[in-house]
């Protein structure tokens, strides 16, 4: 496990920062499949290209607010 990777503590105390709570006999189940999709879901984030400046967005990316 890398240092960036997120401790199944971790995602428990953010779950639970939020109003998530496992409870019942399949809690440990349920807790360790958010667990893999926490890790799955910070690789697929860090695999998107990031702008080296926040303020040239490609035109394409623009919205008007209307």
């Amino acid at each position: 496990m890398s240092d960036s990777e997120w401790t199944l503590q971790q995602v428990a105390a953010y779950a639970a920062r939020y109003g998530l709570y496992f409870s019942g006999p399949q809690a440990d189940v349920m807790l360790a499949r958010l667990h893999e999709l926490a890790v799955a879901g910070r690789a697929a984030a860090s695999a998107l290209p990031r702008p080296t400046n926040k303020a040239n967005e490609p035109a394409c990316m623009f919205r008007a607010p209307l």
